[in-house]
């Protein structure tokens, strides 16, 4: 008997989690006394300066979600709106955060 669609599609979405887990790898995050945040990762997708990710961060980044709330300081430096997320990521750059998630329901059997 062959694979349903269903079953396809499973095995398609476990396939996308598992390369999303090999493309941005769980970060060791620690802030240290003085409330400095460092990890095992970069926080950013390019550190060259001629990319067009040049200092952008990466979804995983420790740095996401983790920065102070400035009054006064509502965009970032591509004049994105801030905070995306909970709360304001450290840096010159907001990750811009989709509606996306993961689908409800799914079962593996």
């Amino acid at each position: 008997m062959g694979e349903s669609v269903k079953d396809r599609r499973v095995g398609m979405i476990l396939e996308l989690v598992i390369l999303a887990a090999t493309v941005f790898p769980t970060p060791i995050c620690t802030v240290d006394e003085k409330g400095n945040v460092s990890s095992n990762l970069s926080p950013f997708i390019s550190t060259d300066p001629k990319s067009l990710d040049f200092l952008k961060l990466r979804p995983n980044s420790c740095a996401v979600d983790a920065g102070a709330t400035i009054p006064g300081i509502t965009k970032d430096f591509a004049g994105v709106d801030r905070p995306q997320g909970r709360a304001y990521d450290i840096g010159a750059f907001e990750l811009i955060q989709s509606g996306l998630s993961a689908p409800k329901g799914l079962r593996v059997k």
